[in-house]
């Protein structure tokens, strides 16, 4: 600690440049982003990949313990350690802040506002550790805090966005390649012993584990791409010094990569261990070719920024975006600026022809070229890609593309006005047309990189906060009509790989704004939002597959005090379906939001006439069932998959000609006894047989239990399994009709019995 105290004294104007230029940035965003048109207490996005982070700032807020959240995934919680811990040290400064201001907007809003100012402080520090003047600095600071990708992905992708520990990566990686990991006393001895290598260890070595573990608890991405970076930087360096001891420094840095990432998937590995109803579902948004198709374009980090200030320039990016040229996607966010598109492309001409200029600058120069080749469309991400294509948005390599470019520009422009001092012209005159020149450049690069629209005006920031307390008003209405503690189950239903995607069990893409009403939750607890794979998943999973009225009955037995309905969130004539039902049962909906998206129906008086037909023991007995998931889904023939392209349908039936197979239904099983039941015709004609993601499935009493009209058979799981399919295969000329396909967990016949008899029920 005294260490650092006189580090910062012997610093003391850096330190206060520093925060002074932090402090600074934050004056630009107002200004650039007009916020004194927006009301900060709402998030400046608020739909999209941003909802899950509302969700758990909302969870955050309100004190709740990620291991135990009992406001998301009601009615049994969620459990947060079930997903991978990405992002610890956003997530970590964003509890402090949702602690303090107790509103979810005001933290998503405050922490996007200091990324900027610590971007633009991170910037500062490692320009002044390379050496580069303070002028130079201070613009460098500010022009790297406002990458065009920062503000492009806004607070949907903010972990990305939140690229403020890269700078001071880009500080550790020079230091490898220069060789100054190695004690100066050791840098002239040729051949060095393993034990004298781990001696030679510089104390810099402490600062590059800081930065790379950092980095990779800040975006798993950024870690990744670190290690890349420094893989090359060893080989660099080992081969130019032809000395074997650099990878030694190397060894420690693949060490804290390592741990950072034993801390990241550590959670969902014991979870999965511990937890005997948590199913983690592989999600299918992840496939090889992504590393390419969002991957790296050599125009697209050299194009100006969409809706360029200027038309000219606006017109240049629009044309190519819009004129059919493949794999536009996320891509075009990696555009660098002005300034930084000019030091990525003298990085190109000093490799090419091999320009004599500074060590540092050459160093960039080859990082830059190394980096484009491994994330650029086709390069090796592609061969990466084979091994795992986790990793897969290679475009965001820009962001360290755009640090070591900038120092590229930071270097040349001090060696030019260094090159001036040995010249008969006044320091003064110097100093000063220097500050005026890194001015001037760090005012047109801002112009350069942010564009009007990135502006909030009063009618945007009037529009975002109507929809903000629209929504708010229609969560504490709730919570004033049940009381504290409500129980609220959201349809339409969204689990799975659909729900992975923004799709409702209804195939309707939402983009998650069925989860939206959680963020304004203040002591009520809400069907959605659990991790996937999770128990509270996966019984919504399997509600989904009971008729509408016995949703209602099952959601009474749990405990949910009422039903609210995402209207946008189905087809309009399943909508009049589910409507009708509730309000035959219920009544007419106790609330409404303002605009009418949302309709909230109180189930309390339906589940309390429920009770009335069973005595204490038999309730008891129902919520226990229901609460230990009971699985009873029938899906209808024309829901399965076919083999064909011309797929055969009657009515509600699949034909299955011959030589074809149907697939399907994918269902996610928890461990335990089984009976499938298929309806139909000429099904003593088909082959059966059951497979899952794991493999084949052995099949129970298939021989005794086969019919032309019925198929019935027990299947046994011994762990949890994901895409159970029950295939059914024609091989004789005779066509086959599949009318459905019923999975049922077993039960004893008392259990069977009581649940049907809840089924029969009629309320009135």
């Amino acid at each position: 600690m005294g260490k650092l105290t006189d580090l910062i004294k012997k610093n003391k104007i850096d330190v206060s440049i520093c925060l002074v230029t932090g402090m600074c940035c934050v004056i630009v965003f107002y200004v650039i982003f007009h916020v004194w048109n927006f009301d900060l207490n709402v998030p400046f996005a608020y739909s999209g990949d941003v909802i899950g982070m509302l969700q758990k700032l909302n969870v955050f807020a309100r004190g709740e313990s990620l291991a135990n959240i009992q406001s998301l995934g009601a009615p049994y919680g969620s459990n947060q350690w079930h997903q991978m811990m990405d992002a610890l040290l956003p997530q970590g400064i964003m509890y402090c802040l949702a602690r303090i201001t107790q509103s979810v907007g005001y933290t998503i809003n405050a922490y996007f506002i200091l990324t900027f100012a610590f971007s633009s402080m991170c910037t500062f520090a490692a320009m002044r550790m390379l050496k580069i003047s303070r002028v130079t600095a201070i613009a460098c600071g500010i022009i790297y805090a406002f990458i065009p990708g920062h503000m492009l992905r806004s607070q949907s992708h903010i972990f990305i966005g939140s690229c403020f520990s890269i700078p001071l990566m880009a500080v550790a990686v020079i230091y490898l390649m220069r060789g100054e990991l190695c004690r100066a006393e050791y840098r002239d001895i040729k051949k060095l012993t393993f034990k004298e290598a781990i001696h030679s260890t510089d104390k810099k070595i402490i600062f590059c584990i800081i930065s790379l573990a950092a980095t990779t608890v800040s975006s798993l991405y950024y870690g990744v791409f670190g290690m890349f970076i420094l893989i090359f930087a060893a080989v660099y360096i080992s081969l130019n010094k032809r000395q074997w001891r650099h990878f030694v420094y190397f060894m420690w840095l693949c060490i804290t990569e390592l741990v950072c990432i034993v801390v990241i998937y550590l959670p969902p590995i014991i979870s999965k261990l511990t937890d005997p109803f948590y199913n983690p579902i592989n999600i299918v948004s992840r496939q090889i070719c992504d590393v390419e198709n969002y991957g790296l374009k050599f125009i697209q980090l050299i194009l100006p920024v969409s809706d360029h200030r200027f038309s000219i320039f606006a017109k240049i990016t629009e044309r190519y975006n819009n004129s059919g040229f493949p794999l536009v996607n996320e891509n075009r966010m990696s555009t660098l600026g002005l300034v930084m598109a000019a030091g990525f492309l003298f990085s190109f001409l000093i490799v090419l022809f091999k320009i004599c200029v500074l060590n540092d600058i050459q160093l960039c120069a080859h990082l830059n070229v190394y980096m484009f080749c491994v994330g650029v469309i086709g390069g090796g991400a592609s061969i990466i890609g084979f091994i795992n294509y986790g990793i897969r948005c290679y475009n965001r390599f820009s962001f360290y593309i755009g640090i070591f470019s900038l120092i590229v520009v930071a270097k040349i422009f001090d060696a030019f006005w260094n090159s001036l001092k040995n010249k008969n012209v006044r320091q003064n005159l110097i100093l000063k047309l220097k500050i005026v020149s890194a001015l001037l450049i760090a005012c047109v690069a801002l112009l350069d990189q942010t564009t009007e629209n990135m502006a909030f005006s009063a009618e945007k920031g009037a529009a975002a906060a109507g929809q903000f307390y629209n929504d708010k008003d229609f969560v504490q209405s709730i919570e004033g009509y049940e009381g504290k503690n409500a129980s609220v189950l959201v349809l339409p239903f969204s689990t799975g790989n659909q729900g992975a995607l923004g799709y409702t069990k209804e195939n309707v893409f939402t983009v998650y704004q069925e989860r939206i009403m959680t963020m304004h939750s203040e002591t009520s607890k809400w069907s959605v939002g659990a991790a996937s794979g999770e128990r509270a998943e996966s019984f919504l999973d399997n509600l989904s597959f009971h008729k509408d009225l016995d949703v209602l009955k099952i959601a009474s037995v749990v405990g949910y005090n009422g039903i609210a309905i995402y209207r946008l969130g189905f087809e309009e004539t399943r909508l009049s379906k589910w409507v009708e039902v509730l309000e035959d049962s219920l009544g007419k909906p106790a609330v409404e939001s303002g605009d009418g998206k949302w309709v909230y129906y109180s189930i309390s008086d339906f589940a309390n006439d429920l009770r009335q037909h069973f005595s204490n023991d038999e309730w008891a007995k129902l919520q226990k069932m229901c609460f230990e998931n009971i699985v009873s889904r029938k899906i209808l023939g024309k829901e399965l998959s076919n083999t064909s392209d011309q797929v055969k349908y009657e009515n509600d039936a699949m034909i299955i000609s011959q030589g074809e197979i149907q697939y399907g239904p994918y269902y996610n099983l928890l461990k335990g006894d089984y009976k499938i039941i298929i309806s139909g015709d000429n099904l003593d004609e088909g082959e059966f047989r059951c497979t899952s993601e794991q493999g084949q499935i052995e099949i129970q009493k298939l021989d005794f239990e086969k019919s032309e009209h019925q198929v019935s058979y027990d299947i046994h799981l011994e762990e949890n399994t994901n895409y159970v399919e029950f295939l059914c295969e024609n091989k004789l000329q005779t066509e086959i009709k599949i009318d459905t396909v019923e999975c049922t967990q077993a039960k004893d016949e008392d259990e069977k019995t009581l649940y049907n008899r809840l089924l029969e029920i009629k309320v009135e």
